[in-house]
């Protein structure tokens, strides 16, 4: 459990994806805004001009501004940055000129709920929305809001308690005007969309096998098709129609805990899982809980990180207690699952996508929370030890694995790309500079000495990084 549940809740965090603005166009794409994390339909690609290459706390900075805690990415909209953040109870979106980061309005909600999460998460881990001119916003203890250009609030919908064992931390997105938001929590999931001009809700559709998941959907428009939304779910991906909710197709054997979210190029999309574990097979780790050897982990020997057993998909028998068998039969469901996997699927049928959709599925060196990146033709991971994978995206085949030199550190960030460079942010803040390309040549790495959870924004020409206490624009020298 240690390992496969360490860190799954900053996914939302790191992994926000599309509108469905240009859904049927290649990432390659050039883009202007960066409306959503990563950028146009959460691919990680921007259109970027004259982006800087060194920078750091005292290098090629355009302005550095402070903020509450919060481990969501920035979005763009204009001349506009939106961040959300937390303070004790209080959870903030904050509107800053992105050009000379002065804060344009802050909206304060208080939360009305007591969420649990595991320690690495944060009550402001799903990144914002922003259609342009409005902003959209989830914090899992209050709920959803919609936010005017000035700042004032259009509306909001109350959500939750959630029954998460890490804390929910999926990301809203925007397709056919409806705000969608994934819900996989302990039980009771369901995926929902909301009518993004009153908050109204348009359909919700109840996910009752899926328990665990914490990436982002991304929309999708096949030509000649209604929209749909798809979404990586424990065990399987699906694709839902953006209109109503119904289940259009899906893929089996997709692993058990979808902490990164997928990636979308015209009309295949990227996916990778992290696997069942045989931790569940066995009852070495539930011996070592069950303190007093009576054969149940009662709520005082469960771990406080792992939330709550009552109202989670382990207690089988609702009765708020553990025994081996409700154990083992949790592991025998998530290793029915599969293996880790990043799986390349073909889209355009319907029903179960199984055995024709599948074009490829590579089983090793996969990351556990950053995203893939797919950019001039070339498929990017990035994993725990900075060791960096760059692949064929049309076979899986891998091109090169290489470890980022100066950067050997954990990654929770997902790479972003723009202008022929890749930018990759670790933990402790070293963001490397890659030239785009299967080699993985390195063209600096700069050190920002402050933690990094969040994924980095780019605009025109410049690159937004958020830290644990800051938020910093960085520009080349002499533009």
């Amino acid at each position: 459990m240690r390992q496969l549940f360490a860190v799954v809740l900053l996914a939302g965090a790191w992994n926000l994806h599309s509108s469905d603005q240009g859904l049927s166009r290649s990432v390659d794409s050039p883009r202007t805004d960066w409306q959503q994390f990563r950028g146009p339909n959460g691919s990680g690609v921007g259109e970027g001009q004259n982006l800087p290459i060194q920078f750091g706390r005292a290098k090629n900075v355009l302005w550095k501004m402070s903020l509450p805690a919060g481990v969501s990415s920035p979005v763009l909209a204009d001349d506009r940055l939106i961040v959300t953040a937390s303070k004790g109870n209080s959870r903030f979106v904050i509107c800053l000129n992105r050009h000379s980061g002065s804060e344009l309005w802050r909206k304060k909600f208080e939360a009305v709920h007591t969420a649990h999460r595991h320690p690495l998460n944060d009550p402001a881990s799903p990144s914002p929305l922003t259609d342009g001119t409005n902003t959209y916003a989830f914090f899992p203890d209050f709920g959803l809001v919609s936010l005017d250009y000035a700042g004032n609030v259009r509306w909001n919908v109350g959500l939750g308690p959630f029954a998460s064992l890490h804390g929910i931390s999926s990301s809203p997105i925007l397709a056919d005007d409806k705000i969608v938001l994934l819900i996989d929590q302990a039980k009771d999931s369901y995926v929902a969309a909301f009518d993004k001009e009153d908050g109204h809700l348009v359909w919700k559709t109840p996910r009752p096998d899926a328990a665990g998941g914490y990436s982002t959907p991304l929309g999708y428009g096949p030509k000649g098709q209604a929209r749909q939304v798809i979404v990586s779910s424990p065990r399987e991906l699906v694709g839902y129609s953006a209109r109503t909710g119904e289940k259009v197709w899906w893929v089996e054997q997709m692993g058990f805990q979808p902490q990164t979210s997928p990636i979308l190029d015209k009309d295949t999309v990227y996916a990778n899982v992290l696997g069942g574990s045989e931790y569940w097979e066995n009852t070495e780790d539930f011996d070592a809980m069950d303190k007093n050897h009576d054969g149940k982990i009662t709520p005082d020997e469960f771990p406080d990180s792992y939330g709550s057993i009552a109202g989670s998909i382990l207690d089988v028998s609702d009765d708020g207690v553990l025994t081996p068998s409700e154990w083992k039969a949790f592991g025998r469901r998530i290793r029915g699952g599969g293996p880790s996997a990043l799986v390349a699927v073909r889209l355009g049928g319907r029903g179960n996508l199984t055995e024709s959709g599948v074009a490829w599925r590579l089983t090793k060196g996969l990351p556990g929370i950053s995203s893939p990146l797919l950019y001039q033709g070339v498929l990017y991971l990035i994993r725990g030890g900075g060791l960096m994978t760059a692949l064929d995206p049309v076979s899986g085949r891998i091109f090169k694995q290489s470890r980022l030199t100066g950067a050997l550190d954990d990654y929770f960030s997902s790479p972003v790309a723009a202008e022929g460079k890749i930018y990759v942010v670790s933990l402790s803040g070293k963001v490397s500079v890659l030239k785009a390309g299967a080699e993985l040549e390195i063209l600096a790495v700069n050190d920002l000495h402050e933690e990094c959870y969040a994924s980095p924004a780019l605009g025109p020409g410049e690159i937004y990084i958020r830290t644990q206490n800051a938020l910093y624009a960085f520009r080349a020298e002499g533009i």
